[in-house]
């Protein structure tokens, strides 16, 4: 009988645990948080996915490139401290072999919860990412190359990411929902 051949196909499933993010850490403290890495010009990227989440809402950018074209990421949850939705997105088109690659998060201040009234300490009081410490994000970035090594660019203190004010932030307005540089804009 004649063999068939079928075209192989993968996917990527979701990082159900903490330790699928390779010890990724919150971090926050500005508007705009961002990194750079350096990927060897020897090499050639096969493949790059990007999972990442905030606190607030969160855009990221590559290169000084959207990764993607969605606003108000990650999304609606209710109760942070414990859920949170998270993205995952293919960015190996956004990526320079043999340069200097600079990854960042523009934060601003969205409403991702209604339950801060019930006082179960939650961790931003008044459902909104008012404070800087609570405009953060957790990000995992991995980068598969064509021999088979990987690169993995993580959020965290012992990285080498830098926290500014110099993007104008994200707002939220209860009646538009619309993104905009002013307060209720």
């Amino acid at each position: 009988s004649p063999c068939v051949q079928t075209q192989r196909h993968s996917f990527r499933s979701a990082l159900p645990t903490v330790q699928d993010w390779d010890g990724a850490a919150w971090i926050s403290g500005g508007t705009l948080l961002k990194t750079s890495f350096t990927l060897s010009s020897e090499k050639a990227i096969k493949s790059a996915q990007l999972f990442f989440t905030a606190l607030g809402c969160g855009k990221a950018l590559i290169n000084h490139q959207e990764v993607d074209n969605s606003r108000l990421d990650p999304g609606f949850s209710t109760v942070p401290p414990v859920r949170l939705l998270y993205r995952a997105i293919n960015v190996t088109a956004l990526l320079k072999p043999g340069v200097t690659n600079q990854l960042s998060v523009s934060l601003g201040m969205c409403k991702y919860g209604y339950m801060d009234n019930t006082n179960q300490g939650l961790y931003c009081v008044g459902a909104h990412a008012e404070t800087a410490a609570c405009r953060a994000v957790l990000l995992k970035m991995a980068i598969e190359f064509n021999d088979g090594s990987s690169q993995i660019v993580l959020s965290g203190p012992s990285g080498s990411w830098l926290a500014t004010t110099e993007a104008n932030p994200i707002w939220y307005t209860h009646s538009s929902m619309a993104s905009s540089s002013t307060p209720g804009g």
